[in-house]
Formats: C-alpha cells, sequence, structure tokens
C-alpha cells in the first residue's frame, strides 16, 4: 500500500509560490511533528487552495473512502483530477453535518486557527474537512481561498506518515471520533506501512503493550470474514453500528476455542454468529451463545448448529440489492458516524427461519438455568399452552403432532406426582 501520495508538478509549484512569496505566506506559528523519534517543528504557511489537495484514503474516512471506490467501480479517486476531488469534497462535507455546520461558523467568525498539515507535494494529511469546508466558502468570498497548513520535508516515509497521521488523528481522546471501523482500518494500515503492533501501541499509548492493537486487528479479520461471508467483501457500511457484535463474537469465540479444537465446529459457530448478525439479532442476544456453551445447554446447541447449517457462504456478485444510487447520491450519505447506532426496533410479524430457530435455543437455555425452579418451568410451559389456537389447522400437521404426542407422555409422568 502507497501511503504517500506522490505529486512532482505540484511539489515544484509550490515550493515556487513559497519562495516567490514568502513575506506574504510564511507565518510566525509553527508545529511540532515526531519524525524518525525526533522532535522538529514544522513551518506554517498561507497556501492558496489550488495548491492543495485531499487525503482521505489513508486517515479518518478510510471506511468511507472505499465505500466511494466500490460505487465508482472500484477505481480510485484521483483528488488532483476536478471531478474525482468534488466526490470527495461532497463526501466530507455530509458526512457528519453537526460538525460541517460547527466548523463553518467558527472558521467564518474566527478564521482558520487551527493549522492543517499537508506532505511536501500539498496533500493534506490532516485537515481534510477543514480544506473542503474552505472552498465551499471560497465561492462566497475569496478571502477563505488560503489554508493555514504546516509542510512536512520531502523526506518523510510512509512509517513515519502513519505515526503522524495516527498521532493526531487517533490519540486516545481522538478515536471516538475517528469512528469504530476506521480505528480498525488505521491500525491495519500501520502494519501494512510495516510498523509493529508494539511500534502501533507506542504511538497511540505511550506504551508497547500490544495485546490491545492486536485484539482490535483480530477483531477487523472477523469483520472482513462476516463481509465476504455475506458476498460484500469491504463493504464496510455493512457493519456501521455493529462493532460491539464482533466485540462479543470475539468473547464468544474465544471462550469456545479453548473449550473445543475441532475446527469443523469452530468454522460452524462463527457461521452461526454471521448468520445471527446479518438477522438482526442485537449484541446483547448475541452474548447469550456464551452460556450455551459455559451451562452446556445440549439443546440450544443443537439450535445453534441449526443455525449454522442454514447459513451458507454467498458469492460475491450474487448479492440482490435495491437499485444502485448515483455516485452523488451516494457521497451525500454518511457511512461511519460517529456513535454507534443504535438498535432499530424490528418488525416481528413474520419472523425468519433463523429467528424462530434463536428463540427455541434460547427457550431452550433457559430451561437450563432454571432447571432446580420448578414452579417457574411449569408455568411458563402452562403459559405456552394457554397460547395454542385449538382451532388452526396447524395443529394437525405431522410436526405438531409429533409434538402433542412428547407433551402427552411428560402429562403422564406429571399425573404421578399429583397427591
Amino acid at each position: 500500500m502507497n501511503l504517500i501520495l506522490k505529486n512532482p508538478e505540484n511539489k515544484m509549484a509550490l515550493q515556487e509560490y513559497i519562495d516567490k512569496n514568502k513575506d506574504k505566506c510564511l507565518t510566525p506559528e509553527r508545529v511540532p511533528v515526531l519524525l524518525k523519534g525526533k522532535k522538529e517543528l514544522l513551518f506554517v504557511y498561507n497556501i492558496p487552495l489550488d495548491y492543495l489537495y485531499f487525503n482521505i484514503k489513508n486517515g479518518r474516512f478510510k471506511a468511507e473512502y472505499l465505500e466511494l471506490v466500490r460505487k465508482n467501480g472500484g477505481k480510485e479517486l484521483d483528488p488532483t483530477k476536478k471531478d474525482d476531488a468534488k466526490k470527495i469534497q461532497t463526501l466530507l462535507l455530509n458526512l457528519d453535518l453537526i460538525e460541517t455546520k460547527r466548523t463553518t461558523l467558527d472558521i467564518k467568525q474566527r478564521g482558520q486557527w487551527n493549522p492543517g498539515i499537508m506532505t511536501h507535494d500539498g496533500f493534506v494529511i490532516d485537515g481534510n474537512r477543514r480544506l473542503s469546508i474552505l472552498q465551499n466558502l471560497a465561492r462566497e468570498d475569496s478571502k477563505f481561498n488560503v489554508m493555514k497548513v504546516a509542510r512536512l520535508p520531502s523526506t518523510v516515509d510512509k512509517n513515519d506518515l502513519w505515526k503522524l497521521e495516527a498521532g493526531i488523528q487517533l490519540g486516545k481522546d481522538e478515536i471516538v471520533r475517528y469512528g469504530p471501523i476506521n480505528e480498525l482500518l488505521k491500525l491495519k494500515e500501520g502494519v501494512d506501512a510495516n510498523l509493529s503492533p508494539s511500534e502501533i501501541a507506542n504511538t497511540l499509548y505511550g506504551f508497547k503493550d500490544d495485546s490491545e492493537i492486536i485484539r482490535k486487528l483480530d477483531r477487523l479479520k472477523l469483520i472482513e470474514e462476516y463481509l465476504e461471508f455475506n458476498g460484500v467483501p469491504q463493504k464496510y457500511s455493512k457493519v456501521k453500528g455493529k462493532v460491539e457484535h464482533f466485540i462479543n463474537a470475539q468473547n464468544i469465540l474465544d471462550f469456545y476455542y479453548a473449550r473445543e479444537a475441532d475446527m469443523v465446529l469452530r468454522k460452524a459457530l462463527r457461521r452461526a454468529i454471521w448468520a445471527l448478525i446479518s438477522d438482526g439479532r442485537s449484541h446483547l442476544e448475541i452474548r447469550k451463545i456464551r452460556d450455551m456453551i459455559k451451562l452446556e445447554s445440549e439443546k440450544a446447541l443443537e439450535w445453534i448448529k441449526k443455525i449454522a447449517e442454514k447459513s451458507k457462504p454467498i458469492p460475491p456478485n450474487s448479492v440482490v440489492t435495491t437499485p444502485e444510487k448515483t455516485l452523488a447520491e451516494h457521497v451525500s450519505e454518511t457511512i461511519d458516524h460517529e456513535f454507534e447506532a443504535q438498535e432499530v426496533e424490528e418488525d416481528d410479524s413474520k419472523p425468519s427461519e433463523v429467528k424462530t430457530m434463536w428463540i427455541n435455543a434460547i427457550e431452550a437455555l433457559n430451561v437450563v438455568k432454571n432447571k432446580n425452579d420448578l414452579p417457574r418451568l411449569l408455568g411458563n410451559a402452562l403459559e405456552n399452552l394457554d397460547g395454542l389456537d385449538y382451532t388452526s389447522e396447524q395443529l394437525k400437521t405431522k410436526q405438531c403432532n409429533e409434538l402433542i404426542q412428547q407433551i402427552l407422555r411428560h402429562a403422564e409422568k406429571l399425573k404421578t406426582k399429583l397427591g
């Protein structure tokens, strides 16, 4: 992965502008950065917007960028081209309308007081949202046609660039604003840039314990496996608001793997979890699988196995989708919100086959949990029987007939217990 975009022509033009207008564009401000482990102070310039380009493919908006590329037929967007730059700008402005409005008002009232950072070639690695807002404002007032930005030396390498971006955008105070999916993608990008998990941990948190980084990278692998299983690889919008599901999935799988070495059974459990996530089960519901394993609820686990058997991988090009939106329509939507999405209330009028099996698994789990509370078990059985519609034709089916026979056998046993 090439983390450093190159534009030698703009590099020369930018240098020529700075040399000719040093008195006008050089500010007294300096931005401290760490490069190759040493602190450096970068000069800050007022640079016309025409010399600056977006760079969102490696930053806070990585998931959104990948989605935009997918909608663009898989073709990378070139921020040096006017049409592509416009798509990127529209995406940035619409990702968080409240933040865009707040920053726009702030720049109008106080000007741009927080400098961005650009590469030597003019690609903005910190301040892309500010750049998109300034471009918007400059259409109405030419005073906004410049951006205050620090310039990195031409010798910066991909490791330094990742550390710099991560230090700016992914520190502990910024992780929530970064977005849960983009945080994970940024960590993967660090590994792709040949940084070790301990280097990444040291950059982000100031200590070399890499356990949290490794844990998060493994979580991203689960997310990517889930997307591939559902035939939508790298379509991260499909897991918007579901990162908590994968945290619970990780805990469940770790718990199960410590008890079960059979790879076929391990894969089956993952398939069942993917099916439950796809079917809309909440992360709190899915957490109950751990109880099923811990309490060795055989009947509950049998239902989980049936869910796994029901769940099959979907070929990438066979996913049925709604009519494709135009690229312009797509970039006006938010993909990865600042906070996890709220659980959506579902329509229970027509439960899916997976949901029906899941309900059966939960009921089997509750039987095990309440095995010493006989009044509760009997009360639950009675409540279910009270809910029967004795006029329903379903009662005549073979399945219901077999179940009724089993219930009657239990009733005969219970009669022997009456005094």
